[in-house]
């Protein structure tokens, strides 16, 4: 994913469940054949390494993708995104 002056494309995917961003995770990382490319935010982790992560994001061109729960949402600007999924969305009949 590049953009036309070369630079990588970023992606942020939220997910509800923990053990649903934890599987994407191992599995985007093995489809991308590059596990530092890819990095988790939930519950579990510490503020200031959530203030890492979302730095890194933002400005490290090897981190293309941000898995998040609702622990992203608080205080976490991430407009460097070009893409947002939001994964577990309520499908009603």
């Amino acid at each position: 994913m590049k953009q036309a002056n070369g630079a990588r494309r970023k992606l942020v995917l939220f997910t509800e469940f923990k053990d649903t961003l934890m599987d994407l995770a191992a599995k985007i990382r093995d489809r991308l054949g590059r596990p530092e490319a890819v990095m988790e935010i939930h519950g579990g982790v510490a503020r200031d390494r959530r203030r890492q992560i979302v730095h890194a994001f933002m400005n490290d061109p090897e981190v293309v993708v941000l898995l998040a729960n609702d622990a992203a949402g608080e205080g976490v600007n991430l407009q460097r995104a070009h893409l947002m999924v939001n994964y577990d969305l309520p499908i009603e009949p």
